[in-house]
């Protein structure tokens, strides 16, 4: 059975400085179709659900304005 990617990305919200993590969670709301606090947290910690297609090419682009090279939490385990 191959492993599932998972779209966690906490390890890289980690590496945002403390004074710009709000801007990058408004933002990343606003790429994940403005979902509530709590979904966001969800996606970030858990990477589910999985997003769309055009939310994935949304988040990529606010991870390069913030230059995150790490995007997402690969070696995080897949939620079932």
């Amino acid at each position: 059975m191959a492993k599932r990617r998972c779209y966690a990305f906490r390890l890289s919200y980690d590496l945002i400085p403390a004074k710009y993590q709000a801007g990058f969670r408004n933002e990343m709301r606003a790429a994940m179709n403005h979902c509530t606090n709590a979904a966001f947290y969800n996606r970030m910690n858990k990477g589910a659900p999985v997003p769309t297609v055009e939310e994935y090419e949304d988040m990529l682009s606010v991870f390069a304005k913030y230059s995150i090279k790490a995007k997402f939490d690969d070696e995080h385990p897949s939620v079932p």
